[in-house]
């Protein structure tokens, strides 16, 4: 029981400066940037105060619903200013809490478009003719099929995710993991370079599965409503329902895989802004990129050498601003879910987030192309580059893994429920060896 009371007053304080800004922004116009301002720096500061209270889980949750709202209200008050005294403008933007469609908003809507059109859909060649809400038959066999990929997905996770979250489970740590800083286990042995791309493998397939468990949530969904409301349907508010949700299924289905091959890029640039997960790609680009460009203007250069200069370094900052604010945004994590009395007793730790994105960026300015070096890459073969790509991640990814480890996420990473028939077997492929089970 404390339990649960600790957890619902952490839920309930954090969703607090939400509150506000809903109440500000929905019920009463007018309200000055500035008070929002405050209201969005409390969102993202609030959960600091807790200082560790919840368990590693709970308290990952927080700090990333934290940094989610806060950045809608970063959207929101951004918009707010594009729209200067234009009250009704104002009236009509979206709420803050539309967060999630606004990190992925360049993506097109599908909005009147039928699955029959989908190809044509994905490469925005529709004609007018066919651009018409879709007839409740063709949402029925949209969602059957979509319900039943859906389906398979979730079966596929099951021994996918027992093995791996097994092997967490049953392999031995590194040692000193769990007291000494990594920078002073440096140069790392072949067996932690193994364990750690292991762990760092598990790890991020758990971002893999929040997506199978979010489309199983909205294809069943979907295919619930269009059961209930036969092809007959007149009443205006349940066929806008019906559509509304399945645009929302068919936007999420239509993005492309949460990962893109990540073992076939052939550089750091390619990995980061290619085939990694693109998740929070828009919201850096806003919050991050943009603005920071935006102080390199080309404009202000006399001639094309200084104006090519200026677009360089300007290109150059704002990627590094990203890799930094990636960083920070992981380390902030870190603090949220040790407490910040906590996490200074793990020397090393605070900061090493950041530095593992700080290396990762100029990496990616390093291998980008149209950068002065980009032609050490355009000319390497194919297999040496994604060589010499792998060998930068196996020997870099330990500095964001290590932390993890040390503060115990890998033993309460794993699906619930998902049974564990594969631990008993496969202790042999543990690099320091099994533990006793």
């Amino acid at each position: 029981m404390p339990t649960l009371v600790t957890r619902a007053l952490l839920y309930g304080c954090s969703s607090i400066p939400s509150l506000f800004f809903y109440i500000l922004t929905e019920k009463y116009h007018g309200t000055p940037n500035s008070i929002l301002v405050m209201i969005a720096v409390a969102q993202v500061l609030l959960p600091i105060s807790f200082d560790g209270a919840g368990i590693l889980a709970d308290n990952a949750v927080l700090a990333v619903l934290s940094v989610t709202l806060g950045a809608g209200m970063a959207f929101y008050i951004r918009d707010i200013w594009k729209c200067g005294g234009d009250l009704e403008k104002k009236r009509t933007l979206p709420p803050f809490y539309f967060v999630l469609a606004r990190w992925n908003e360049n993506t097109p809507s599908s909005r009147s478009i039928s699955t029959t059109t989908a190809a044509a859909a994905k490469t925005h060649d529709v004609p007018d003719d066919v651009r018409k809400p879709p007839s409740v038959s063709v949402i029925r066999q949209d969602s059957q099929w979509w319900l039943l990929q859906s389906l398979g997905y979730m079966l596929l996770s099951v021994p996918v995710m027992s093995f791996f979250d097994g092997l967490l489970r049953v392999c031995q740590l590194p040692p000193d993991t769990e007291t000494t800083s990594y920078w002073h286990r440096l140069p790392p042995p072949w067996q932690t370079l193994a364990y750690h791309l292991m762990a760092g493998f598990t790890l991020h397939l758990h971002v893999g599965i929040v997506e199978v468990l979010y489309r199983l949530f909205l294809t069943l969904r979907l295919a619930i409503f269009s059961a209930i409301w036969s092809s007959s349907t007149t009443m205006s508010t349940k066929l806008k329902t019906l559509l509304d949700c399945y645009d929302v299924t068919y936007r999420f289905i239509s993005q492309p895989a949460i990962f893109d091959k990540p073992w076939l890029a052939h550089s750091a640039y390619n990995l980061w802004s290619e085939r990694w997960h693109q998740i929070f790609r828009p919201g850096f680009m806003k919050l991050a990129y943009q603005p920071v460009r935006a102080l390199f203007a080309t404009s202000t250069a006399t001639d094309n050498k200084n104006r090519n200069t200026m677009a360089l370094m300007g290109r150059m900052t704002a990627t590094m601003a990203v890799y930094v604010a990636s960083g920070l945004l992981h380390d902030y994590i870190l603090v949220i879910m040790m407490g910040y009395s906590t996490i200074q007793s793990y020397p090393g730790m605070l900061g090493q987030q950041t530095m593992f994105f700080i290396l990762q960026g100029i990496a990616s300015i390093v291998s980008a192309p149209g950068t002065p070096w980009s032609y050490w890459w355009a000319n390497m073969p194919n297999w040496m580059a994604r060589l010499l790509t792998l060998v930068w991640i196996i020997y870099t990814a330990p500095i964001f893994v290590d932390p993890y480890l040390r503060i115990g996420l890998h033993k309460e990473a794993e699906v619930p429920l998902y049974p564990r028939s594969f631990d008993p077997y496969i202790g042999f492929l543990c690099p320091y060896g099994s533990i006793s089970l």
